[in-house]
């Protein structure tokens, strides 16, 4: 299993940044990087963060996807549905959904395709689960 953690490290009314790690229980090696995800608005959907919380994800394969690419989606997320990570570097690149990224910025990450990509060959065909944190 593939265990992706969450630590929510910097709240603000523009976005919530925080920090990743992915690690496996069958696999050496781990992949660290960046989130931004919406403001705290009380789960408010399409533009406030999700609670935290454990879920379970999975892989969703591009040609299901509607950004043409993989992307992680979560399960089961009270009141929200489609909550996915996926790439984007800004706060408006979000309704909802957590963005990766190898750097970051104010208010941003960076290089985020190449992080999401790094990230999806990590959790290979492992099931995978998401550890959010405040």
């Amino acid at each position: 299993m593939i265990t992706i953690i969450i630590q929510r490290r910097n709240k603000n009314s523009t976005c919530t940044a925080g920090t990743f790690k992915a690690i496996s229980s069958k696999k050496k090696g781990k992949v660290t990087g960046y989130t931004l995800e919406p403001p705290d608005l009380g789960n408010k959907p399409d533009v406030s963060c999700i609670p935290a919380g454990e879920y379970e994800a999975y892989i969703r394969k591009k040609k299901s996807s509607k950004w043409g690419y993989d992307v992680i989606q979560l399960k089961n997320v009270p009141g929200r549905s489609a909550i996915q990570m996926h790439a984007g570097n800004y706060p408006k690149n979000t309704t909802g959904c957590i963005l990766v990224g190898s750097l970051q910025g104010r208010n941003a990450v960076w290089k985020s395709k190449d992080k999401l990509a790094e990230l999806i060959e990590f959790c290979g065909d492992e099931d995978v689960k998401v550890v959010v944190k405040d």
